[in-house]
């Protein structure tokens, strides 16, 4: 990241950003006072509380581990005064009446140190301090106390208390030298433990200032060795390298920023500033080079400043951010987001703005700074002298933003709202300014001077203004002229090749003066050659290029070419480009409506800025930007006036100082201890039994933790990379894993740039089941297959059995249903499908073999009566009757059928006429010398036969016809006969 210039004129300007960091996670079990702060060696932080336990963070997760009475290995007490890191990952923990414990990061378990005899440490513990051989000092309600290296044995050092009990002081802090003496702070003074003489001795100070020091808080050597002690209800004294006592005015107990609070802590900031923490009185900032002190405490209108007026401890990493405790919150310092900073109408009012939205920007010739705000309003800024004046329009004027600023060649300032102010740049006096023909109450959105010519774009079209003549042109869109404005709607002006070029809601036009006409250029649908659409929000004209921002996208004209600037896939470029502008190195911004880019003149590489706030939301305004005295950009939006250092590098890819961790693992609900949770290439090794398996990860450089993307994937599971959506609190969870060996896989990436930061991977071992082994699937396979052919081979048999059996049973079913669908139903006989069947077969067979056959066909005579003088039961017992009598009287191989309802009809294979007629003869002989027995009763019955002989010339059809004609013989001739 850049470096801050030292020539910085900007330096008196720039807010301090601090971000309250909610670690809640929504628990609203954690409302307890954040009291002490450490972070392990993984990078993990933790944050003792005054009520709620001891809170572990990552970044994106807050663990709570608290007192629970089911559980004698639980934290025992959930006020906490102090913490230190141990080397091992676990941690020392001064408790409010637990004295001393110590959490052991391979079970999670914590362990209090004796509370008994010599080695007894004290029940309060203020202060827990490393001694730089491994052991650590502590600070308590009974004086001074120690922990050796081994983290096991302890002793009393210096105590306060007596035999009866009653403690004459406590000791609140401890600082360790250089030379391995002790400053200790105390209820009762500041005391000096020598190793050389191993004493102890009060210090006191033979000055103006004060004999001694009580209600000692904190102590604090700075980079220049200063020694700076805060107190109870005394304020700070800082100790000179001389051994002096010192005590500004500004921080004394009565002072308005001290007012009898308690100053708890310090700490220096990157820049040098000395942070000073007060309990009630909000954080305070000392610059020591001037002695100027000012707060940074509590202010609603202050996004970027604290919530709360306690301040209770510092912590600052090794990279200069500071982590601070701060009343119910933690709040968060990253000192690197002083590059790019945003201010508006909150803070210190003497440099505030009027008002928090800066619509139009104005660098005059003398470097001043104009800004347009809303209502009216201009503010003009006084660098050198350190604050900004308030200016306001007019009439009309006053309740309308200030869309656009001017400089006129006599130095004074145009400002365009609802018409126009004029602005004295001597006496800063506003007045209304008149051009003939324009509207005053019309809104003016953009003015352009050159060469005593002044342009005015508004909604209604272009004016021109001759000031020397005092004339004015209004140039306006014609639908019938082609010529004309491209539209009246006008959203900027820029001159290129002393062409105007003049951006509308709907087309690009071109002005030339000379002959005051208009060429256009339009988005046209049926030719992708032209521009991709016609609302043209911003121009800037840089030598032989012509850059035009217009939604979602930037265009390019050099000579007669007017090109799409290809873009990278980026939020900024689905927006409309608000402002385009040129720096002193020739880099073209490009502003969108909340995202910033730049282009690289050389490489035309762009490059998109990321801020690392969150508190600084911005919508840009359209054409808000200028170039400052010393190079820097400054963009105006919804939240104030953005300022983006000349040295500040945007192709500069900043690189996080920490890397990609897992942080939690659970499986099947369990949490893993957390010295257990592997670090970067070490394997996570599961249990069989892992059904479920939760894992959270984190970038440990907490200055990105709340702008990366992050996406992970397991090889061997995933097919592809999965990316969490943006904000989300990134975590996984994986469902019934099988066993193996797999690949835990993290990807980190800041938005708008395709590479990812950081990649890590970290191997996932799934223990294998008993029965999951090579050799024992091998073995369960054999014995299964062999039952299974077993079991196959029993089923195999007992499945032929049945299929023969099923079989059997098949064929005399489908025997029986052979028969009744060729059997008569009341006579047994064939019926007259089955008869004709097999009455063709034999005349088709006729024609080859020749083998003779002959038919009869027998019909009932007077069955019509029977059925009426009987009824048709009656009818049907004679029917039966016959039928019986012709399967007696024929032979085996002969076939008789039931051929309609009295009819019957008889086939003779091999079989003559003579033979046929002694057959038809025997039979209606046989049924006409019986009557029929029914219910009694004797019927008598008689039938008529007509016989046919095959012959070489018959069908079937013609054999059954003379057949049929024999049988009307029959009848005719009397019945109860036979006719041949």
């Amino acid at each position: 990241m850049t470096s801050l210039n030292a020539a910085d004129t900007w330096a008196d300007w720039r807010p301090v950003y601090i971000q309250t960091v909610d670690i809640s996670n929504g628990n609203q079990n954690l409302n307890s006072n954040i009291s002490a702060i450490a972070k392990d060696k993984q990078g993990i932080f933790w944050f003792g509380t005054a009520g709620s336990g001891l809170i572990r963070y990552d970044g994106q997760h807050a663990d709570i581990l608290r007192y629970s009475s089911s559980y004698n290995l639980s934290l025992p007490d959930n006020v906490i005064h102090s913490l230190a890191a141990l080397p091992d990952g676990g941690l020392l923990i001064g408790t409010d009446v637990a004295g001393v414990v110590r959490f052991n990061p391979m079970d999670n378990n914590f362990y209090p140190y004796p509370a008994t005899g010599k080695q007894y440490l004290g029940s309060r513990i203020y202060a827990i301090v490393p001694d730089r051989q491994g052991g650590y000092w502590i600070g308590s309600d009974i004086g001074l106390s120690h922990i050796d290296s081994d983290l096991k044995h302890t002793r009393q050092f210096f105590v306060f208390c007596q035999d009866n009990g009653t403690c004459s002081s406590q000791t609140r802090a401890i600082l360790q030298e250089k030379d391995g003496s002790l400053l200790l702070g105390t209820d009762k003074g500041l005391v000096r433990y020598s190793p050389d003489n191993q004493k102890f001795t009060y210090i006191h100070f033979k000055t103006s200032v004060q004999n001694n020091i009580e209600g000692i808080r904190a102590l604090y050597r700075d980079s220049k060795g200063y020694l700076w002690i805060g107190t109870a209800s005394s304020g700070v004294f800082y100790i000179t390298l001389d051994g002096k006592l010192h005590q500004p005015e500004s921080l004394k107990q009565d002072s308005p920023f001290i007012r009898y609070h308690s100053v708890n802590s310090f700490v220096e900031t990157f820049s040098g500033a000395l942070w000073i923490g007060t309990r009630g009185g909000g954080l305070l900032s000392l610059d020591r080079k001037s002695g100027k002190i000012s707060f940074i405490h509590q202010n609603e209108a202050a996004p970027e400043n604290l919530d709360t007026d306690s301040i209770r401890a510092f912590y600052r990493e090794e990279n200069g951010n500071i982590w601070i405790a701060a009343g119910d919150n933690i709040a968060f310092y990253n000192h690197e987001n002083d590059h790019i900073f945003t201010f508006n109408n909150s803070g210190i009012s003497s440099k505030s703005l009027a008002d928090r939205n800066v619509y139009s920007i104005l660098v005059g010739r003398y470097k001043q700074i104009w800004l347009g705000l809303g209502n009216g309003q201009i503010d003009y800024f006084d660098k050198k002298q350190g604050f900004i004046r308030h200016l306001r329009s007019k009439g009309m004027a006053s309740g309308e933003g200030i869309h656009s600023l001017v400089e006129l060649g006599d130095g004074s300032i145009l400002a365009a709202s609802k018409g126009l102010s004029l602005i004295n740049p001597r006496n800063l006096e506003v007045s209304p300014y008149s051009v003939p023909d324009l509207p005053e109450n019309l809104i003016v959105t953009n003015l352009l001077y050159k060469n005593n010519i002044l342009y005015i774009g508004t909604p209604e079209g272009l004016y021109i203004y001759d000031i020397k003549n005092k004339k004015t042109e209004h140039l306006t869109h014609t639908n019938s002229d082609s010529n004309s404005l491209a539209n009246n709607r006008i959203l900027d002006l820029a001159f290129h090749d002393n062409i105007l070029a003049i951006a509308t809601a709907k087309g690009l036009s071109f002005y030339i003066p000379k002959n005051k006409k208009f060429y256009n250029i339009f988005h046209r649908n049926d030719n992708i050659n032209t521009i991709p659409n016609d609302y043209i929000a911003a121009l800037r004209s840089a030598g032989k290029i012509l850059w035009v921002g217009i939604r979602g996208g930037l265009l390019k004209k050099q000579g007669n070419t007017l090109s799409v600037v290809p873009m990278p896939e980026s939020e900024l470029f689905c927006e409309t480009i608000q402002s385009l502008i040129n720096d002193t190195k020739n880099r073209l911004w490009i502003v969108g409506s909340s995202t910033i880019a730049a282009i690289n003149p050389k490489t035309q590489k762009i490059d998109q800025i990321n801020r690392h706030s969150d508190s600084d939301k911005m919508i840009y305004y359209r054409d808000s930007a200028a170039i400052g005295a010393d190079g820097e950009i400054l963009l105006g939006g919804s939240n104030g006036l953005t300022v983006i250092p000349a040295d500040f590098h945007p192709d500069i890819i900043p690189q996080p100082k920490a890397g990609l961790a897992i942080t939690s693992v659970k499986f099947n609900g369990n949490e893993l201890p957390y010295g257990k949770i592997p670090k970067e290439g070490q394997p996570l090794n599961l249990p069989s039994h892992a059904k479920n398996l939760l894992i959270r990860f984190s970038l440990l450089d907490y200055g990105f933790s709340r702008q990366i993307h992050y996406s992970y994937r397991l090889l061997g599971q995933d097919s592809e990379w999965l990316n969490l959506p943006a904000g989300s609190v990134p975590f996984v969870i994986y469902s019934h894993l099988p066993a193996g060996h797999f690949t835990f896989a993290l990807r980190a990436t800041i938005p708008g740039i395709k590479q990812p930061i950081l990649e890590t991977h970290f191997p996932v071992n799934v223990e294998y089941r008993w029965y999951e082994y090579r050799f024992v699937k091998i073995a369960l396979i054999i014995i299964l297959a062999l039952f299974l052919y077993d079991l196959i081979s029993n089923q195999i048999r007992k499945l032929r059995l049945m299929i023969t059996n099923k079989t059997l049973e098949l064929q005399e079913t489908n025997l029986r249903l052979k028969e009744l669908a060729n059997t008569d139903e009341l006579t047994g006989l064939l019926n007259r499908r089955a008869f004709t069947e097999m009455f063709e077969k034999n005349c088709a067979q006729f024609s080859k073999t020749k083998d003779q056959f002959s038919v009869f066909i027998l019909d009932i005579d007077f069955f019509k009566k029977i059925n009426d003088n009987e009824g048709h039961l009656a009818g049907d017992a004679v029917i039966q009757y016959i039928a019986q009598k012709i399967t007696e009287n024929i032979r085996q191989q002969d076939f008789a059928a039931r051929y309609g309802g009295e009819e019957f009809v008889i086939m003779l294979p091999n079989a003559d006429m003579e033979t046929t007629c002694q057959v038809a003869s025997r039979i209606g002989n046989a049924i006409s010398e019986k009557p029929v027995p029914y219910q009694g009763r004797e019927i008598p019955v008689t039938v008529s036969i007509g016989v046919a002989v095959m012959k070489e010339n018959d069908d079937a059809n013609s054999l059954l016809e003379r057949a049929d004609e024999r049988l009307y013989m029959a009848k005719n001739q009397g019945r109860n006969r036979v006719s041949s």
